[in-house]
């Protein structure tokens, strides 16, 4: 005899329906039902975070995708062009330390 998840989960009570129905199964029957439903409550969870990181990936690879297009129209400053901008900060950064701290 196989009854709702509902009504394994919810509490005893004095209705004559849902008392007399539970009252009339083993205390490993209901455990055994409990454990299925909970059982079934982790397989639905994993399946959620599975999704969110299959959603999360192709995120990922729309955005690698961007940049590479990005990178590949020749709009981006060169290699030279980066290390002279760091060199620069760095350098600012030497000259106004006693301002900064």
């Amino acid at each position: 005899m196989m009854i709702s998840p509902a009504l394994v989960l919810a509490p005893i009570t004095k209705s004559e329906g849902l008392f007399s129905m539970l009252a009339k199964r083993t205390f490993w029957e209901r455990m055994t039902d409990q454990c299925a439903v909970l059982s079934i409550l982790m397989l639905q969870v994993l399946v959620l975070v599975l999704k969110m990181q299959v959603l999360v990936l192709k995120f990922h690879v729309l955005v690698v995708d961007e940049l590479i297009t990005n990178f590949n129209t020749g709009r981006t400053k060169s290699y030279k062009w980066r290390i002279s901008q760091l060199q620069n900060i760095s350098k600012m950064l030497g000259d106004k330390e006693k301002c900064i701290t």
